[in-house]
């Protein structure tokens, strides 16, 4: 799966963006494609570390490692229904049209509560 970057969302300025228990924010309003260049659909798991670099990356931290599943619609993150569009153990974020609604931490006791791709309230749980 390759990513292809269709435009960014800017969180300079923006402190709650930085201080965002999102590790994936980057990944906002972005394209992934299969190899054949065809949209991302439907759930893909994926072993990734503390920073979303995937098993087998440069710079991946096996101490880290951990499943992550990933929703999409149309090659974007999606959330469907109740199912959030990123999850692992103890942490769920729901997107809407490849942008963060709604991220929940367990671990930290956050939830960060997102507006057109940027946090506007970051509260514990």
């Amino acid at each position: 799966m390759d990513l292809h970057e269709e435009t960014g969302i800017a969180g300079a300025g923006n402190v709650m963006y930085a201080e965002s228990c999102s590790a994936h924010k980057f990944l906002q309003m972005r394209i992934f494609s299969s190899d054949d260049g065809t949209p991302v659909q439907g759930k893909i798991l994926r072993i990734e570390d503390s920073e979303a670099i995937a098993q087998g990356q440069p710079g991946f931290d096996v101490f880290s490692a951990r499943p992550v599943i990933y929703r999409f619609r149309n090659g974007m993150l999606q959330s469907t229904g109740t199912e959030p569009a990123i999850e692992y153990a103890g942490h769920r974020e729901w997107w809407n049209l490849g942008l963060i609604e709604r991220v929940e931490d367990d671990d930290l006791g956050v939830v960060e509560t997102w507006r057109r791709g940027i946090p506007v309230s970051i509260a514990s749980a």
